[in-house]
C-alpha cells in the first residue's frame, strides 16, 4: 500500500489506526485490502501459514472441529481485531483453526514475513497483539463453556436473530456448522421452530419477519 492509501485507510477505518499508525511505510507496501463476502473461507485448519488479517469492517468467526467432526464457533473476531496472529507469533507452519467471514468484510492482509518483522521492531505492535490474544482467550473460554451447554435449538435461535428479517441464505449444512451439530439435528430444530411459529419455510429456505425476530428474542431471553 502507498502512503496515501494508508492515510486514507486510517481515516476510513479509524478503529484499526492503533495497529498501523506507527508502522514503517517500507513494510506496509506489501499489505493489501481484501473483501471476503459473508460465509467465504479465509483459511482452513492445516493450511500453510501465509498472512495475518486485521478486520477493518465486519466480523470473522474462528471455528474448530468438535469430537463429532462438526465445525463449531470458537470466537467471533470484531472490527479492529486480528486473525491468524497466534500461529504467526508461535512460528507454526500450519494454521490450527479455520476462519471465515461471518458478515461481508473488509480486511487488511499482512504477509507473514512483514508481520514477523513488525513484531521485531515495534513495541506498541507487540503490546497490541498481547492484548488481542488475551481478549480472545477470555472470550473463547467464557463462550465455549456457555455455548456448549446450550441445546442445538437455542444455538440456532441465536444465529437466526443475528440474521435478522428476510431469507436465511445458509444451507442446512452451513447452519449445522455454525451451531456445531449435525445436519440431521438442525433439520429437527428447523421443523420444530416452524411448528412453534418462530419461522416460515419456503422451498426449504427459512424466512423471518419482524414478528419472528421478536418471538425468537423473547424466547432466548428466557433460555440463557
Amino acid at each position: 500500500m502507498e502512503p496515501e492509501e494508508i492515510k486514507k485507510l486510517m481515516q476510513t477505518y479509524p478503529i484499526i489506526s492503533g495497529w498501523i499508525h506507527e508502522l514503517p511505510e517500507a513494510l506496509m507496501y506489501r499489505c493489501r485490502l481484501s473483501y471476503p463476502s459473508r460465509g467465504q473461507s479465509l483459511f482452513c485448519k492445516g493450511d500453510e501459514m501465509q498472512k495475518v488479517y486485521i478486520v477493518c469492517r465486519g466480523n470473522v468467526i474462528i471455528t474448530s472441529s468438535n469430537l463429532n467432526g462438526n465445525e463449531m464457533g470458537v470466537v467471533v473476531v470484531p472490527e479492529g481485531a486480528s486473525v491468524g496472529e497466534m500461529e504467526a507469533m508461535m512460528g507454526l507452519p500450519q494454521l490450527v483453526y479455520s476462519a471465515k467471514a461471518l458478515t461481508d468484510c473488509i480486511l487488511l492482509e499482512i504477509p507473514l514475513g512483514i508481520f514477523k518483522r513488525l513484531m521485531d521492531i515495534n513495541h506498541s505492535f507487540c503490546k497490541r497483539l498481547a492484548m488481542e490474544l488475551s481478549r480472545k482467550l477470555y472470550s473463547s473460554s467464557v463462550s465455549t463453556v456457555h455455548y456448549q451447554s446450550w441445546p442445538a435449538q437455542t444455538r440456532l435461535k441465536l444465529f437466526l436473530i443475528d440474521c435478522g428479517e428476510g431469507k436465511v441464505l445458509e444451507t442446512r449444512e452451513k447452519l449445522a456448522e455454525f451451531c456445531g451439530v449435525s445436519t440431521r439435528t438442525i433439520n429437527r430444530c428447523v421443523n420444530s421452530l416452524k411448528e412453534e411459529g418462530y419461522l416460515n419455510l419456503v422451498k426449504r429456505k427459512i424466512l423471518l419477519d419482524k414478528e419472528h425476530i421478536r418471538k425468537l428474542t423473547e424466547s432466548i431471553a428466557k433460555e440463557i
